[in-house]
């Protein structure tokens, strides 16, 4: 028996996280879909209505921009990044860290109140915040 393996987290299993995303797509009025994306750019999960690669492309942006974004607040010395919104013609791309682990990118339909896309996206990142951290999940 090898006691050093016993102590080992159990998996993330990314397909529970898919279901959250998909769900929060469906709950919430004008999202379109909803990405976790781990910090160095890959694609974790996606709700149902992000083509596959699509969901690779977008995780590789969300990326990106999450870490221009904390560079800006470096160089500005104003803080942690709290959201990163893009305001586009065709829509809003939120961006919010879920704890040191992900990113979750959501696209909101252009008008949508992002009161609350804001809102329902933070309790959103606590869940899924939750889903990849074994340890904080019922066993």
């Amino acid at each position: 028996m090898n006691h050093a393996t016993d102590s080992l987290p159990a998996p993330v299993d990314y397909g529970d996280l898919g279901w959250l995303l998909t769900s929060f797509a469906r709950k919430v009025p004008s999202i379109v879909y909803s990405l976790a994306v781990s910090v160095d750019g890959l694609a974790l999960a996606a709700s149902e209505r992000l083509d596959p690669n699509q969901a690779d492309q977008l995780a590789a942006i969300t990326s990106g921009l999450a870490s221009l974004s904390v560079g800006a607040a470096k160089c500005m010395e104003t803080g942690q990044i709290r959201q990163s919104v893009l305001d586009m013609d065709g829509g809003v791309l939120l961006i919010m860290a879920v704890a040191d682990r992900a990113y979750l990118a959501v696209l909101a339909e252009s008008g949508a109140d992002l009161g609350q896309v804001g809102y329902e996206t933070a309790v959103l990142a606590q869940r899924v915040a939750t889903a990849l951290d074994p340890g904080a999940r019922p066993s």
